[in-house]
């Protein structure tokens, strides 16, 4: 068989099994299932009210990168009901399928911000933040990699391009970095409410989601693609671990469904990344150099950071030399339940991983509620794509 032709076999069976597990993969039990598990997706009160193709506006923002005019498209939501407490990543949701195509563009974009607010009639004044439980940015892996003739990496797990939730609502890449997409390519866009502090507020709220983007043609000095790597911290679960599964919420994500169900470590432990946080203060280390999949040293140039209330740092380290790569500041609301501000980080001159070192993510946070909370913490972690830029130039001949 020749190397093209292996290529393509490996591509298509690929596609095969992962449309597979699209289509049955829901109802495939994971293994080590657990009745805590079977509780929690029975009381999982999400809503999705409606899934549809969506162009609302494309505009011209006035602003340029590399000469390119930066263009924003923006989406809104329909309008989802609040009327119960909803922790984080609990509340009524809904999910937009899109291309670039819809407005109309035929040649490649750089997408190098994603933005999120909240709007309603009702809701008060600065209260914005409030509101939002989440919202990820997606697209189908094998789909991404294929249209970019990358076949062998369609099967590298999917994670969300962008993770927006409460404190951290706007992310943008570094000047001259971003990730491209072929106007034909599919992109999903799910957001989440939350409400954490009141009973019965009454409040339908919406979404307006925001993508800043330059066109390929108009660049007058060439873009770098990144590639993201969710990192997530996981606690031991079960009868002998010192924590509970959150039997309230699984479906958090950046991480999927199934990836908030028990799984089995290489210790035989059973571990979760959505898990009960007690009383008072904690820290958590978790080892994330499998997650990160180095095969060769890498560029660093993003971070951004997804946690729960009550978190106060989430720290990223290269625990093979003893040095902290990136630490996040997490501020909690003043009034009630909430996050303020969560810190992230661009432009990482400087920073690099390699495939020989260890890498953990430290999580503290204290828990001043008087009850128990859920908590999740993950990193993002965007590095610079050598292979696709190769590629990409080979393509542009530049």
């Amino acid at each position: 068989m020749q190397p093209l032709e292996r290529m393509r076999a490996i591509a298509v069976f690929a596609i095969m099994m992962s449309a597979f597990y699209a289509v049955v993969g829901w109802w495939l039990p994971p293994p080590f299932w657990t009745e805590q598990a079977d509780r929690a997706l029975a009381h999982i009160p999400w809503i999705d009210e409606e899934r549809y193709w969506s162009k609302d506006e494309l505009e011209l923002t006035g602003d340029s990168i590399h000469g390119a005019p930066v263009y924003r498209a923006t989406l809104h939501t329909p309008y989802l009901t609040i009327d119960a407490i909803y922790p984080a990543m609990a509340g009524p949701l809904s999910v937009h399928f899109f291309r670039f195509a819809d407005w109309n563009l035929d040649d490649r974009v750089w997408i190098t911000r994603y933005a999120v607010t909240s709007e309603g009639d009702d809701l008060p004044v600065g209260s914005e933040n409030e509101w939002i439980g989440r919202n990820n940015l997606d697209c189908n892996t094998a789909e991404y990699y294929t249209g970019f003739q990358l076949p062998y990496r369609v099967m590298e797990p999917s994670t969300p391009l962008f993770t927006l939730s409460q404190g951290q609502t706007d992310f943008s890449f570094p000047e001259g970095f971003g990730l491209p997409f072929d106007p034909k390519m599919t992109l999903s866009s799910t957001a989440q409410v939350l409400n954490h502090n009141q009973p019965e507020p009454g409040l339908k709220v919406r979404q307006r989601i925001s993508i800043f983007f330059v066109r390929d043609k108009d660049l007058q000095q060439r873009f770098r693609p990144l590639y993201q790597r969710s990192l997530a911290l996981m606690v031991p679960v079960g009868l002998n671990a010192d924590v509970k599964l959150d039997s309230n919420i699984t479906q958090c994500l950046p991480s999927g469904l199934l990836r908030s169900r028990p799984r089995i470590n290489l210790k035989g432990q059973r571990i979760t990344d959505h898990w009960v946080l007690p009383v008072g203060q904690e820290e958590r280390r978790f080892k994330v150099t499998d997650a990160l999949q180095l095969t060769q040293t890498a560029d660093v140039h993003a971070l951004g950071v997804h946690v729960h209330p009550y978190a106060e740092e989430l720290t990223f380290r290269d625990h093979t030399m003893d040095t902290v790569l990136f630490k996040s500041k997490i501020q909690s609301g003043t009034e009630g339940i909430g996050l303020k501000e969560v810190q992230y980080k661009v432009d990482v001159v400087g920073s690099k991983v390699y495939p020989d070192h260890e890498y953990e993510l430290v999580y503290r946070g204290n828990n001043v509620s008087g009850r128990s909370q859920d908590m999740m913490a993950v990193l993002l972690v965007y590095l610079y794509d050598s292979e696709l830029d190769h590629l990409l130039k080979i393509r542009t001949g530049s």
